[in-house]
């Protein structure tokens, strides 16, 4: 498929980073270098809160890593489709967004949040991601999994594929305007 020659070609990652509550250390970016090392590239879109954007401008570029540090996102289904992998929380609306574009991520639920833990859980037990916990997204782990991903790019391709859901909202939409009468009566 055309999904899987791209990841197979793919020379470079590029991730979406849909974290607007990251503690302030978060990034692991400093061990990300490591697969810079490695002549591997890595673009990130790195979303978060106005007063982080410009600590993290700085840690990116103090680690040689292209980032696009911004805290706010005007299309977000387009920065979804132009990611490799998304990470982030997992809150409802983040893995409708995965699930109706087909992403795979890697989901980092937040801590109080039993919701985010089990729709975290739901999307990685379908083979689309990772559901990790906050205490264990160590920038040792991070490193580790976006290597084993940038070696497998046929990997982030069945991700991808196994994220998509289809919707058939607009489908259902358009089936009830054009029945609208026989639904009424019904």
């Amino acid at each position: 498929s055309l999904l899987r020659r791209t990841y197979r070609r793919r020379k470079s990652l590029r991730i979406l980073t849909k974290h607007s509550k990251l503690p302030p250390d978060w990034a692991g970016v400093s061990k990300i270098e490591e697969l810079l090392m490695k002549n591997k590239k890595i673009f990130i879109t790195h979303q978060t809160r106005p007063e982080n954007v410009e600590r993290l401008q700085k840690i990116y570029a103090d680690n040689k890593i292209h980032a696009n540090v911004l805290s706010f996102i005007h299309d977000m289904a387009g920065a979804i489709t132009g990611a490799d992998l998304v990470i982030g929380r997992s809150g409802a609306s983040t893995v409708v967004e995965l699930q109706t574009i087909g992403r795979g991520a890697i989901l980092v639920p937040l801590g109080i949040n039993p919701d985010q833990a089990a729709n975290a859980e739901s999307f990685a037990k379908t083979g689309a991601g990772f559901a990790i916990e906050q205490s264990k997204f160590t920038p040792r782990w991070l490193t580790a999994t976006l290597t084993d991903l940038f070696d497998n790019p046929s990997r982030l391709a069945k991700m991808a594929q196994k994220a998509l859901v289809k919707n058939n909202a607009a489908d259902l939409q358009e089936f009830l305007l054009s029945n609208q009468q026989d639904v009424i009566r019904f």
